[in-house]
């Protein structure tokens, strides 16, 4: 037969007459778009541009996911998008952590004492970015991202609280009871200004996430730590608590107002915490209470 009446012209893939698409293993060809219909279920490593007729450079559609040409083969520069990131991530100051000493109690061999911990993290980021509007004009849009979280925790134990050290052997645990309280603080938001909207001024998003967790164990755990080397032997019985609340709010040139606000659920467990080198856990009771 002639060339045009071969339906495997196409790199030896079969040309379906009904759709006027080359089938190409997983997926069709079209060639009036120049383009491949889906995304390939396999992948290719070689290229972000194997198999697209795209050009990167130009903000035409690296991924081969937006129509990039009219059936007259008049090409477009369909909603790209191109981005210069400034952040910095993680931001972690130190805020401190400690121990009282063991203070004695009326009864022998049993002392308090109470340790604890501050820490913080953080990321931000700034986004300047090139885009096209469905009109064809072309914007600069900036976006703003961060995220904050301070942590607290107390914790007391009544018994012993063992910290010792052999030289480069540290010793850490304790012996009795041991309760702690937990408190979090996580702040995140972003906002960006939609100037192929009109929208030249920030739209910003914040929600506030506050958590607090109580639990308590009674037994003993010891730890002994060399160097790189380390090994924990005890068990113990544990209880927890905890509970939450998410507050969101919209801010933009006429104000700020309230997104979203939701109390999160009681979630509670009670279970068994062993060490033998490797360490193992299991449940005795545990669930959630709906807020």
């Amino acid at each position: 037969s002639s060339d045009d009446d071969n339906r495997y012209t196409y790199t030896g893939r079969e040309w379906d007459q009904e759709l006027e698409l080359y089938h190409f293993r997983a997926r069709m060809y079209d060639p009036k778009a120049g383009r491949f219909i889906g995304r390939d279920p396999i992948g290719y490593v070689g290229s972000f541009l194997v198999y697209e007729n795209t050009f990167q450079l130009t903000n035409m559609d690296p991924t081969g996911y937006k129509r990039t040409g009219d059936d007259d083969g008049d090409g477009e520069n369909d909603g790209g998008s191109d981005c210069f990131t400034v952040s910095r991530t993680p931001i972690e100051p130190g805020l401190g952590d400690g121990s009282t000493p063991n203070i004695p109690t009326p009864i022998p061999g049993v002392s308090v004492s109470v340790g604890y911990s501050i820490s913080a993290s953080g990321t931000i980021a700034v986004s300047i970015c090139e885009e096209c509007c469905d009109d064809g004009s072309l914007v600069e849009n900036t976006k703003v991202r961060a995220t904050i979280a301070v942590t607290a925790e107390v914790d007391l134990v009544l018994g012993r609280r063992i910290e010792r050290s052999f030289g480069p052997l540290e010793l850490s645990g304790y012996i009795g009871a041991r309760g702690a309280l937990i408190g979090r603080v996580a702040l995140s938001g972003g906002g960006q200004t939609d100037k192929c909207n009109g929208q030249d001024g920030f739209d910003f998003r914040v929600c506030t996430n506050a958590t607090i967790s109580g639990r308590i164990s009674g037994g003993a755990m010891i730890q002994a730590s060399y160097r790189w080397w380390s090994y924990r032997i005890g068990a113990e019985v544990t209880g927890s608590l905890t509970a939450g609340v998410k507050v969101c709010m919209v801010c933009n040139e006429g104000g700020c107002g309230l997104d979203d606000a939701d109390l999160t659920s009681l979630t509670y467990r009670t279970g068994w915490h062993a060490c033998w080198g490797a360490c193992y856990s299991g449940d005795f009771i545990s669930g959630s209470i709906d807020l």
